[in-house]
């Protein structure tokens, strides 16, 4: 039936679904900054913002995962899909850092059953079709992390409602989902005949062509068929796998590829989440942002005849608006920023002839820490990086191979990482290694999209990628704690963590005894 008007609705709503994703991405970076000028966090906490949403992911990946093989490809991500709308939209409730976490917990969950995307992706669109939906998709990704950008410099706008806002767009795919039949391949595997045969035959309608001549069977059945013509009764044709996560570890080559994978899953989530992270950490300290680890700054006096210079009011004036600013007043995310930095406590002492300080101590209690203009510009030129990175990779993978392309771009991420242990980067170079760490981060990231489900049959292709995903969430559990607390103590130890999770991946890739590159995918 080749590629037609279904395929194209299938890859629009795809499309959009990962625009979404890809700004959640983005604001994830930011949320514990945001957050922090809101409930004051520590390091812990900020990270505890981060590490909460990847765990729901890593609940969500094997929840919806199962729900997939189950229920169905479509049917498990327009549930998923639905899920992560309507708890975004509950975060606007979210006015403590406990809530916080819950509603971001609850997101998390249902971001999890994104990753079902490719399996229906991969099972729906033709072979010779594969390889440019994934690079439409990872584009939009990449499309939807830069997109945020812009979002957040809006003046005024609460984050509560951006989060919100950042999945106003997944109506649009529920929209199309519910249009779309289910996999084929899917129904196929359950035995369900006549469905497979009315959902080939919708698409060929829609898409204005004829069904090829033949009849539909099942997997067991072209196997009994096989197996009956073999010359060699002893000799099985096809594999029966396992309907549980055992069928991922059913044979030595099966078992091999899930082991390696899930250590390379692992160490790439990561690795690229984490670069996120240390990516706003390392920005926010070029502008002379206070390190929670400095010594305290001294405290500063001021003599009673250089207090006396200012009248009584203009002194209550400043201490009112800029130490103390009325409940209701609308400053600028900026502004608050300022006010919170500059908090402070001081000591008057009253005479008898009126308003005389004789000692203003200001002892810094708390640092609101966030990013400026220049810093999100920074961001954005950073995140930019991905597009490079795809089109590159995308035509190289191609022509080396699956596990070739990944071992490369770890290999360039160990160096990029080893130049950012360079003392005293400038904003320009550091924005340039960022960006570049991003491309080659990204499309190792993405490669490995690729070719997890193409390494699966069908029958145990959605467990496959719902136990990876979850595995990989773990890394990205962890590595906000790294990022975030970590790299507040050591930079260079921070760093190191890093290069030698990239070091692992590229030497692992190489290993898997399967390379994908112009395979059919399996049944």
């Amino acid at each position: 039936m080749g590629v037609g008007r279904m395929q194209y609705i299938l890859l629009f709503a795809m499309s959009i679904h990962a625009v979404m994703q890809g700004m959640d991405i983005t604001f994830l970076t930011v949320l514990p900054t945001l957050a922090d000028c809101d409930y004051h966090l520590t390091e812990f906490e900020k990270a505890m913002t981060s590490s909460v949403f990847f765990i729901g992911v890593v609940i969500g990946a094997f929840s919806f995962g199962l729900l997939g093989d189950h229920k169905g490809r479509n049917r498990a991500l327009l549930f998923a899909t639905a899920w992560t709308v309507y708890a975004s939209f509950l975060t606007i409730l979210a006015n403590s850092y406990a809530w916080l976490l819950v509603f971001r917990f609850l997101v998390g969950i249902g971001i999890g059953g994104f990753s079902l995307r490719n399996a229906l992706m991969f099972e729906f669109l033709p072979t010779s079709f594969r390889v440019k939906s994934a690079f439409i998709i990872l584009i939009s990704w990449a499309f939807g992390t830069i997109l945020e950008i812009p979002i957040l410099l809006i003046p005024h706008v609460k984050w509560q409602y951006i989060m919100a806002i950042n999945h106003v767009g997944h109506f649009a795919v529920i929209s199309c989902l519910l249009y779309l039949p289910e996999s084929p391949r899917y129904l196929l595997k359950q035995s369900l005949h006549r469905d497979a045969k009315l959902c080939l035959l919708r698409i060929a309608q829609v898409n204005g062509a004829c069904l090829p001549a033949g009849e539909l069977v099942t997997e067991d059945e072209k196997a009994a068929i096989l197996e009956a013509d073999c010359p060699f009764p002893n000799q099985k044709v096809r594999t029966k796998y396992k309907d549980s996560l055992a069928g991922l570890f059913q044979t030595r080559i099966l078992r091999t590829t899930t082991i390696l994978l899930n250590i390379i899953w692992f160490s790439l989530f990561f690795a690229e989440y984490g670069m996120y992270f240390f990516s706003a950490e390392l920005l926010k300290k070029l502008h002379g942002h206070v390190d929670p680890t400095d010594p305290p700054a001294p405290p500063m006096n001021m003599t009673a005849e250089f207090l006396s210079n200012m009248s009584l009011s203009v002194a209550n004036t400043v201490v009112d608006r800029v130490f103390f600013p009325p409940p209701d007043s609308n400053t600028s995310l900026l502004s608050a920023a300022f006010v919170n930095s500059t908090a402070s406590t001081f000591t008057t002492t009253t005479m008898a002839d009126g308003f005389n300080a004789t000692n203003f101590t200001m002892d810094p209690v708390y640092h609101c820490v966030p990013l400026t203009s220049k810093d999100y510009l920074s961001l954005f030129a950073t995140f930019s990086g991905a597009f490079p990175g795809i089109l590159f990779f995308f035509w190289v993978m191609d022509i080396v191979g699956r596990r070739t392309a990944i071992a490369i771009n770890c290999a360039a991420a160990c160096a990029l990482i080893g130049g950012l242990m360079v003392p005293h980067l400038t904003r320009l170079p550091l924005t340039i290694l960022l960006a570049l760490l991003r491309a080659v981060l990204t499309a190792a990231f993405k490669i490995l999209l690729v070719y997890t489900p193409e390494v699966y049959p069908t029958a145990i292709r959605s467990r496959g990628i719902g136990f990876h995903v979850a595995v990989g969430r773990i890394g990205a559990v962890v590595t906000p704690f790294v990022a975030q607390v970590l790299l507040s103590q050591s930079m260079v130890g921070g760093e190191f963590v890093y290069l030698a999770f990239c070091a692992l991946s590229g030497v692992l890739a190489l290993l898997l005894p399967i390379e994908t590159k112009g395979r059919p995918l399996p049944d």
